[in-house]
């Protein structure tokens, strides 16, 4: 039987076959299991104190996500450094299981026009944006980053006066799908409704070779990846954004969450750290004195030159 990995919740635990709060077994309450289908014997066990279930039949088991809050509340009230989000593997029936990705045409113009991006890169705006913050021009470029001059940007009606630096999307195999323009310059003389731009169609990952090593350090964005991977840390990759991570192509055992120090990025991080664990993955992620009071890896780069982040590779 090939059981499928997700998460399953005490309402729809109590909707199969409308079965309801179940029947009391000692301490413990009996269903008839969802995720393969029982419907003669009761054969999953739920603990109704603190949402650990188990199928005595299918083997599935896992903890309910009502449970999840108090779950990572009683990780984090843990002391270890960089605390780890230890592995419950969670198992649902198929009708909850996400959609796979679609994977559209790759584009080859993308990885033409990058390549023509690079060799506008140096003495540009780009290269100069790259320096105030701190990515050598070595590094960006060895990760495939350019620049787009204004007027040459592919994304019709999203050109900016002083060009873009340019990042790959890419896919598991490496293949460009799609490219990110960040508009350079002044901070303050760029709008921000065009401070960002990504070309239209799917998404991908900046670095995406990283997901396949067995611990990969994983960021919102760009900057912050590359201030990583020019502390030494190679095996990172961003995700533009917080929504962005595709877990179908994660291959990495230990995931390590490296995304911005406030209240937005502590609450995504939860939420992917649940997610990860119930994949079956080692998840951790920095401790929030790694940041040193910066809002981000890439400010505190800039700031001190150094991202201490322990013995992780």
């Amino acid at each position: 039987m090939n059981i499928l990995q997700t998460q399953l919740s005490n309402k729809d635990l109590e909707a199969y076959r409308s079965q309801g709060r179940g029947v009391r077994a000692g301490k413990y309450l009996r269903y008839y299991c969802p995720i393969h289908g029982s419907d003669k014997q009761r054969s999953l066990q739920l603990n109704p104190d603190n949402g650990h279930f188990r199928c005595y039949a299918c083997g599935a088991w896992g903890y309910l996500d009502e449970f999840k809050d108090e779950w990572i509340k009683k990780q984090k009230d843990k002391k270890n450094w960089g605390f780890p989000f230890r592995t419950r593997k969670i198992f649902t029936s198929i009708n909850t299981i996400p959609k796979k990705v679609k994977k559209e045409t790759i584009k080859s113009e993308y990885t033409k026009a990058l390549k023509d991006f690079q060799e506008f890169l140096p003495g540009s705006w780009g290269e100069e944006y790259l320096r105030r913050r701190k990515i050598p021009l070595k590094v960006a470029y060895n990760f495939g980053v350019g620049y787009s001059p204004s007027g040459k940007w592919l994304h019709k009606g999203r050109d900016w006066k002083f060009g873009r630096l340019v990042f790959p999307h890419t896919d598991l195999s490496g293949e460009i799908i799609n490219l990110y323009g960040r508009a350079v310059g002044s901070d303050k003389k760029v709008p921000k409704g065009i401070r960002h731009d990504h070309l239209p169609g799917a998404k991908g990952v900046f670095n995406s070779s990283a997901l396949e090593e067995d611990s990969v350090f994983i960021c919102e964005g760009v900057f912050d990846a590359l201030s990583m991977i020019s502390a030494g840390h190679k095996n990172t990759c961003a995700i533009f954004g917080i929504n962005g991570l595709c877990w179908e192509w994660v291959k990495s055992n230990r995931m390590v969450f490296c995304l911005d120090n406030d209240s937005a990025g502590s609450k995504t991080m939860n939420q992917l750290c649940w997610e990860g664990s119930i994949r079956g993955k080692d998840i951790y992620f920095l401790p929030e004195k790694t940041y040193r009071g910066y809002k981000d890896l890439n400010e505190l780069w800039v700031a001190e030159g150094e991202i201490n982040i322990g013995d992780w590779d």
